[in-house]
């Protein structure tokens, strides 16, 4: 297998795409990508067949080659639709406007289940912003793929934030997703302004499955409503990394 065919498996593209060539320099391997000029182009927005505009220069980081920082580039086409102008096409390997490939960003997530956004900057040389914006993109994409949670029965659990007497409640269902995150509140509304809220038809709750401490079973047992509404939830923003961070287990 030559490193041509090779690094078209890694990226996982084919036809159109394909790799011209690799070029490999004292610190980095560059790998180059082509789209084949024979085969049409369609609007990205409303995907209808459109002539070729023109083709941009991109860049994006790919997980590294052995101890080589591994850069693929290549000229995106533009499509000149009569409808939307000028526009983009979609690659296979990155997202739109995106800086680093899918396989990069899965890995960068993985990696921040486990270490810190500090410490996982650190290992792959990028800023904290760099890392921060991976994970709130990883939030938004699972939150955005999710259904109405089941929300019969509850957990609740208290976490640690940081140091001092600062803590972060987790509410849970019984199938381990997280439907709600926020700041330590006073006893009585657990269930405040961290927690989504439910609008459409009632279902009855059958209480906490559980809390990890007493406090948090009370403030469940005195805030939960004997009826709670079940439909599709609305998140309000996290305000803390490691909120945010709470819930991609589950959504991602």
């Amino acid at each position: 297998m030559d490193e041509v065919t090779l690094y078209e498996r890694i990226l996982g593209i084919s036809d159109p795409w394909f790799v011209e060539h690799v070029e490999l320099n004292a610190d980095a391997v560059h790998v180059y990508l082509g789209y084949d000029s024979g085969m049409a182009l369609h609007c990205p927005i409303c995907h209808q067949e459109a002539r070729r505009y023109d083709a941009k220069p991109r860049t994006w980081r790919h997980m590294d080659t052995c101890q080589y920082q591994t850069l693929v580039h290549c000229d995106i086409p533009r499509t000149d639709c009569p409808e939307h102008g000028a526009r983009q096409i979609e690659v296979p390997w990155a997202q739109r406007n995106g800086r680093f490939t899918h396989l990069f960003e899965n890995t960068i997530i993985d990696w921040l289940q486990e270490l810190s956004i500090n410490a996982v900057a650190r290992r792959f040389n990028l800023s904290w912003n760099a890392v921060d914006r991976f994970m709130r993109d990883a939030v938004a994409r699972g939150l955005a793929r999710r259904t109405s949670p089941d929300i019969t029965h509850l957990s609740v659990d208290e976490v640690s934030q940081k140091k001092g007497q600062h803590y972060v409640t987790v509410i849970s269902n019984r199938q381990g997703q997280v439907v709600g995150v926020q700041r330590r509140r006073p006893a009585g509304n657990c269930l405040g302004g961290g927690a989504p809220r439910y609008q459409s038809r009632p279902r009855p709750l059958a209480g906490p499955a559980s809390a990890r401490c007493g406090r948090s079973l009370l403030e469940a047992a005195v805030s939960l409503p004997t009826l709670v509404e079940e439909a599709v939830p609305v998140y309000p923003s996290f305000n803390h990394s490691e909120n945010r961070w709470a819930a991609v287990p589950s959504t991602v």
